[in-house]
């Protein structure tokens, strides 16, 4: 096990850097890859990112769509109708359905500006 903050960070930054898989490091280095896991956020931490979340947490499991697992097409067109819905709702109305069938819903009298 790799003790000093030096060695998880270098041992996380190859490995975000793809110099290695962190099995291949997990086989190297002699350390889970839970712990290679955990490096990588370290070394995110420390030029300032912060580390993906864990989908394990409850924010990303629980009705919140799976970003990690999209494209950056696919991401791009969620950033889109999330722009689009959040003007919707300060000009005071929703819309409901797709298509021929989309429905505009007023929310309320007052704009929410």
């Amino acid at each position: 096990m790799y003790s000093t903050k030096e060695e998880r960070i270098a041992i996380g930054k190859d490995v975000c850097q793809h110099k290695m898989t962190a099995e291949e490091a997990s086989r190297r280095y002699g350390v889970t890859t839970t712990s290679i896991s955990n490096y990588c956020r370290e070394y995110l931490k420390s030029i300032g990112l912060d580390p993906v979340p864990n989908p394990s947490d409850p924010i990303v499991k629980d009705g919140a769509p799976d970003y990690l697992a999209m494209t950056k097409e696919e991401l791009i067109r969620e950033l889109m109708r999330k722009d689009i819905e959040v003007a919707r709702a300060k000009k005071g109305y929703a819309a409901k359905g797709g298509g021929k069938t989309k429905e505009f819903i007023t929310i309320s009298n007052v704009s929410s500006k």
